[in-house]
């Protein structure tokens, strides 16, 4: 009988939940989770309990103005959105994750030399930017995530004033957009989530991406897959199953 457990810190002012097996005789490998907008660390339970059931420990922090750390009701998603503060959120997430990272090593016994990131929605641009950043990041599993900031962004400065404002954010999100630093994160193992109907993020930027990238892993074709499910922005158990063993294979 495998128990798990589910405890809830704090980290230097950063609200984190720990999912992990206990009293396993192995040591643990981490894998951090990253929850979507104006949501928390709830939304990836199911993943994360699937993972601690088969041996990994799974570290889900809550992002900036989310969750335990601040209400979003004086926000809505689009304006959070077009403003650019997600991404401000999401540009947080390097120094809160060595933080945290610095933390499990003073105080668990894991396995911390490869780490595996993912995450839904705004969790998934997470993860590609931290696999972007991180070298300690050996498995990154973007679920209906944006792999370039820049690319979207654009089109949206197309449909508005292209104020200098919006060309201000632009310049920030050429800072910390993964599309081409990504290059020296390959060929680390690299599975792509998208939904084919999905209107809030749009699949094409992924197609994009995954054109780019594809010749990086010539010599390790294994190491990089995109699934795409006939499914709107929403993440579903065949989902959390290609995941789990795509973790499994390469962690």
């Amino acid at each position: 009988m495998k128990t798990i457990i589910t405890q809830e810190t704090i980290v230097n002012d950063i609200p984190v939940t720990f999912v992990y097996q206990q009293n396993t005789k192995i040591q643990l490998k981490a894998i951090f989770f990253y929850h979507g907008l104006s949501n928390h660390y709830f939304e990836g339970l199911e993943l994360a309990h699937t993972l601690a059931h088969l041996g990994y420990f799974v570290v889900m922090p809550d992002a900036q103005c989310h969750g335990r750390r601040k209400s979003l009701s004086f926000f809505t998603q689009s304006r959070l959105k077009t403003l650019g503060g997600m991404y401000q959120i999401i540009g947080e997430t390097k120094n809160e994750f060595l933080q945290i990272y610095e933390y499990l090593k003073n105080n668990y016994d894991i396995n911390l030399e490869n780490v595996g990131v993912c995450g839904y929605s705004m969790g998934g641009i997470t993860s590609f930017y931290l696999a972007s950043q991180l070298d300690m990041i050996s498995v990154c599993i973007p679920f209906i995530g944006l792999p370039s900031f820049v690319h979207e962004w654009d089109n949206i400065l197309k449909s508005s004033d292209n104020s200098e404002y919006g060309l201000q954010i632009r310049d920030y999100l050429l800072s910390i957009d993964p599309f081409y630093r990504l290059e020296k994160y390959a060929p680390n193992p690299l599975l792509i989530i998208n939904g084919i109907q999905d209107k809030s993020i749009l699949i094409e930027y992924s197609e994009i991406f995954y054109d780019h990238i594809k010749g990086f892993y010539q010599s390790y074709p294994d190491h990089l897959k995109f699934s795409k499910y006939d499914v709107d922005h929403r993440v579903v158990k065949e989902m959390i199953y290609e995941a789990s063993e795509f973790f499994q294979r390469f962690l």
